[in-house]
């Protein structure tokens, strides 16, 4: 038996394994209703023998114990046989009745027998013989037909009238059965074409993330490195806006994989211990200056019910106040954009509201499309790619909250998010606090080992760290981190994830083993990647990194993560590996 008609199989028994209540209440009601044409004798103890056969069904699911304890071709054998008996005891009570004697009997076991038959042909469209198994009785207890229509005393034309209608029946079920299966198969492999094409796509995102954040490093980190020369004021101005577009395309990548990721059902949120405060901080303030230059005031209005630590995901409520508040600056000219907090009944609520021109009511509605701007002119003014409001409300629907925007007197849009969110235990971890002061850091001493295939990410590291005195060594792949680190001792590694010959979490995992085995002091290991999602940040603490640092690199978390690897009797804890981002 091939996989694809096991997994058909074991996808029919998963549902039917579910459905076995059900199937006993049918039952329940065919014996009380026709009861009278047989006796409640025969009626009591067809419903129960029925109804052990549904207990035991209910058994067989593919992922349950009893799966477990059976071979493949064992379970695909009770499966079939389990099949079988269903139909042969369901169907018996038809028999039953049209062998009664009576007009009525025949009638009303012909159409339980053709009932049967087609759920029968319902009961595994993917899978021609387990329908074939269904089908089998039906066809045998058919053939009862013509010795039911003699003893209920119809002459031969009208018995061989009926008996021929019987045969059709099934004829008609197993044709019905060729069609449907035709069809299932067609929508599995429209199914798995479409899989594919998604999968193609998300790998796709994925490799031009990789290959556009490189270039990006190169942009932002030269940027970065360049801000502690001694520029005129022009220059500076330049410098300034380099790296604004920069981040502005860093965004706008940011926004493209992530709605991928919500569309292929692939993000994963975070849940851990942040301040609201500092969250909400950080978010606007990224906003101040571009406000200011406006002549506008960004205010912030912080209930004393919504301060303090929250659980949920720090990163995501972010985003949606970023893109909320970045929107509000961008459409205002004149005025004030307020953001303010809140918190009733178990929600917490966040609110960005302007004095901008707004839209109009038939606008409204478009606001949350994808790739769409409530007024086509606004793209040519302000430009975007129409996807800021589309993720936020991925994100908030994805928490399980609400998101909605309403008219401001005189004019101006107000956006509110709700997020059932719980409040954290203790104080929520201040982003903000980890971050160390660069002119206090000194890393002369430090010996750092770097792994960095890509020329362009060598010469940013090595004049970012530069800048705090650590002059790391590099090495073009994991293979010779490895060697590298058997050779001398480090006080630190900094690993690229993807590389040629031997990947980042490959070397890292060989060099966590050698430290088991020969007791070496173990050796911190920072990740450099762009991949800083939950499930990639926890897959590099599987094989023994310490830290992330997300690409394009940002200086002061780089630093950062490399002073709390540098902190005294600090112990490696899966706690430790986190997401540094500035």
């Amino acid at each position: 038996m091939t996989s694809a008609e096991y997994e058909a199989i074991a996808d029919s028994m998963a549902r039917r394994s579910r459905q076995w209540k059900m199937r006993i209440f049918i039952a329940a009601v065919v014996a009380v209703v026709a009861f009278p044409l047989t006796s409640w004798a025969v009626a009591l103890a067809w419903f129960l023998a029925y109804g052990l056969l549904q207990a035991f069904e209910g058994r067989l699911h593919p992922e349950g114990r009893l799966a477990a304890q059976l071979s493949q071709g064992r379970y695909v054998a009770l499966c079939l046989a389990q099949t079988v008996l269903n139909n042969v005891v369901f169907s018996a009570y038809g028999a039953v009745e049209i062998l009664s004697g009576t007009l009525l009997g025949l009638t009303c076991g012909t159409l339980l027998i053709g009932g049967v038959t087609i759920n029968a042909v319902m009961v595994a469209p993917g899978s021609r013989t387990m329908a074939t198994a269904a089908i089998l009785p039906q066809a045998g207890y058919a053939l009862l037909v013509p010795f039911g229509a003699l003893a209920a005393g119809l002459s031969y034309a009208d018995t061989a009238q009926i008996a021929f209608a019987a045969i059709m029946l099934v004829l008609s079920g197993l044709g019905i059965r060729s069609y449907i299966t035709r069809l299932f198969a067609e929508t599995q492999a429209a199914r798995a074409q479409a899989e594919q094409a998604n999968l193609a796509k998300s790998q796709f995102l994925a490799t031009m993330s990789h290959e556009i954040r490189t270039p990006l490093n190169g942009v932002l980190g030269m940027a970065q490195a360049m801000t502690a020369d001694d520029l005129p004021p022009h220059q500076r101005a330049r410098l300034e806006t380099i790296t604004q577009s920069g981040e502005s395309l860093l965004h706008i990548l940011g926004d493209v994989l992530d709605l991928a990721k919500v569309e292929a059902g692939k993000l994963v949120l975070e849940e851990t211990d942040f301040d609201l405060d500092d969250l909400v901080d950080r978010s606007q303030a990224a906003f101040q200056d571009i406000a200011q230059a406006k002549g506008l005031v960004l205010a912030v209005e912080m209930s004393t019910t919504a301060r303090g630590a929250w659980r949920g995901d720090p990163t995501r409520i972010r985003q949606i106040l970023t893109n909320l508040i970045s929107n509000a600056v961008k459409f205002t000219e004149v005025g004030t954009v307020t953001v303010r907090t809140d918190a009733h009944e178990g929600e917490l609520i966040l609110s960005v509201a302007d004095t901008g021109p707004g839209v109009t009511a038939e606008q409204l509605p478009a606001l949350f499309q994808k790739f769409a701007q409530a007024d086509t002119s606004t793209t040519r003014r302000y430009g975007g790619t129409g996807l800021g409001l589309p993720i936020c409300q991925e994100l908030v629907q994805l928490m399980g909250g609400s998101i909605q925007v309403d008219h401001v007197v005189p004019h101006g849009l107000a956006f509110e998010v709700r997020l059932p969110l719980r409040r954290a235990d203790g104080p929520g971890a201040s982003r903000t606090s980890d971050l160390v002061d660069l002119a206090a850091f000194d890393g002369r001493g430090i010996r750092v080992l770097a792994a960095e295939d890509h020329p362009v990410n060598r010469q940013v590291l090595d004049l970012l760290l530069s800048q705090v005195g650590i002059r790391p060594i590099f090495v073009e792949n994991g293979a010779l981190a490895l060697q590298a680190w058997r050779n001398e001792e480090w006080d630190l590694i900094l690993m690229d994830v993807q590389m040629p010959v031997m990947d980042g979490p490959t070397a890292a995992a060989a060099i966590r083993a050698e430290e088991l085995a020969t007791g070496r002091e173990r050796t911190p290991i920072i990740a450099l990647t762009a991949n800083v999602m939950a499930q990639q940040i926890e897959s590099y603490r599987a094989v023994g990194m310490d830290l992330a640092v997300a690409k394009p690199i940002e200086i002061r978390s780089l630093i950062s993560a490399i002073a709390s690897t540098q902190a005294p009797h600090q112990a490696p804890t899966s706690a430790r590996l986190k997401y540094h981002q500035g």
